[in-house]
């Protein structure tokens, strides 16, 4: 079912897919765990085809998976949350990949992100970070030059 809602939430407009130079990555809340979906126009993956870690052609999907969590990293209260492939879909020439982090996640006071996605590919790209997380509720651009944020819980 969260599928479907992360799923209606970019198609009708709340985070509309984007093409040429942009990936979205959307946290949220799932239970006590967070449902993490990223998105990125299949045009945009030309990059990851020439990287020799991974056999692209055959693999794509584990590929890129693979990439985003190493250069991608979310820390809740200052620790990084590691994330497990889920699943996967192509739509309109989109790629969306699911994860859903191993930890239970309770009393969220920070959140910090760490994207180095595609810059060393295009240092124009962008990375639209959707934060949907307690009283974490927000949209960031991070950029080659602002590849970081972090947020603190006001009293």
């Amino acid at each position: 079912m969260i599928h479907f809602i992360l799923f209606c939430n970019l198609l009708f407009g709340l985070s509309a897919p984007h093409s040429g130079t942009i990936a979205e990555y959307n946290y949220q809340m799932n239970g006590d765990r967070i449902q993490f979906l990223f998105m990125i126009d299949l045009d945009d993956l030309e990059y990851l085809k020439n990287d020799d870690t991974c056999d692209f052609q055959k693999m794509s999907t584990l590929c890129t998976s693979k990439y985003i969590n190493t250069n991608n990293t979310l820390y809740i209260n200052k620790k990084p949350i590691k994330f497990t492939f889920d699943e996967s879909s192509i739509q309109n020439n989109h790629l969306f990949i699911y994860f859903i982090s191993d930890a239970t996640i309770k009393n969220i006071k920070s959140v910090s992100i760490s994207n180095n996605c595609f810059y060393e590919y295009n240092q124009e790209f962008k990375n639209r970070i959707i934060l949907d997380l307690s009283t974490f509720q927000s949209s960031y651009l991070l950029t080659k030059d602002k590849s970081e944020i972090s947020l603190i819980k006001q009293h």
